[in-house]
Formats: structure tokens, sequence, C-alpha cells
């Protein structure tokens, strides 16, 4: 997956909140099962109501 790497190494860190908030979301690390990259941006949502809790990820 990420092996540990920065998740967004391209991106300067006083920039980062305001491109998050503009919506964009990093890419699926290389190997990266599709359903664990749908699962991650599903803990992404913009709207804490529709963000999974940690209940909801260990269920899936």
């Amino acid at each position: 997956m990420t092996m540990g790497g920065t998740p967004y190494p391209t991106i300067a860190m006083p920039q980062l909140y305001s491109v998050l908030k503009g919506g964009y979301r990093m890419e699926p690390p290389q190997k990266c099962p599709g359903e664990i990259y749908d699962l991650m941006v599903s803990c992404w949502q913009s709207k804490l109501v529709l963000q999974k809790n940690t209940r909801a990820v260990s269920d899936q």
C-alpha cells in the first residue's frame, strides 16, 4: 500500500488544507485493492454524517 510514505508528497503543507477543503483526495496507492480504496474514500466524506465511524469500518 503506501508503505509509510507521505500521502500528499507533491503538495506543500501550507496549501494542503485548502486543497483538501476543495475536494481533492489522493489517488489509490499502488497495489491498493479497489474495495480498500473505496473504504478509504468513504472515510474522507466532507459531511460528518456521511463519514464512516470506526464501528462501520470494522463491520465492513
